[in-house]
């Protein structure tokens, strides 16, 4: 841990020497100053200032709390409940740690993404979401139920799918993967 600690110490030293942190040369120009907005007070017209303030909305269905992604016993994980980048965000937390999620059932909205392998000789299904500046893609891999594989193979790219499978841990060829196992096409 020390070492890691070291290490990190080192590339910020770096970076903040590269970016030339700390005072400037002698006989350098002084920065510009950088200018300021004028207090809201100033900047909003007369009848706006009055207005009384706007009231929260119950039952606003545009984010729901992450406590409702779980049920009581906390084996299933809804993530067709919540926005999408509270779903992406759940979906990046089963990345980071997916081991604390085996076993548990989980339900996901996104497009349909497939990959044949030629190492394995196979072909892979996903279900993908992306963020909200549509930059960044995360997704759950998942292996159809017997009754759903023909509907699985029938999908295009890119289709909009919803999967519910258990959430598993696999090794193939010496290396541990994650999927969502006996999979149905909701």
């Amino acid at each position: 841990m020390k070492r890691r600690t070291a290490a990190f110490a080192a590339i910020m030293l770096c970076c903040m020497l590269a970016a030339g942190c700390g005072r400037p040369a002698a006989g350098s120009a002084a920065p510009a100053p950088v200018p300021t907005a004028p207090p809201v007070s100033q900047s909003l017209p007369p009848e706006t200032e009055t207005q009384p303030p706007v009231t929260e909305q119950k039952n606003a269905t545009a984010v729901t709390p992450a406590e409702e992604l779980v049920d009581d016993s906390g084996d299933y994980i809804d993530l067709t409940v919540v926005t999408g980048d509270a779903a992406f965000a759940e979906l990046y937390a089963i990345a980071f740690d997916p081991d604390q999620f085996v076993g548990k059932t989980v339900k996901l909205s996104g497009e349909f993404t497939s990959v044949y392998d030629e190492f394995v000789s196979r072909t892979f299904y996903g279900c993908a979401i992306m963020d909200s500046t549509a930059c960044c893609r995360q997704g759950l891999d998942f292996d159809p139920a017997p009754e759903f594989v023909s509907a699985v193979q029938a999908l295009r790219a890119g289709d909009a799918i919803t999967v519910e499978g258990v959430f598993e841990t696999y090794v193939e060829k010496g290396v541990t993967f994650y999927r969502l196992m006996n999979a149905k096409l909701l």
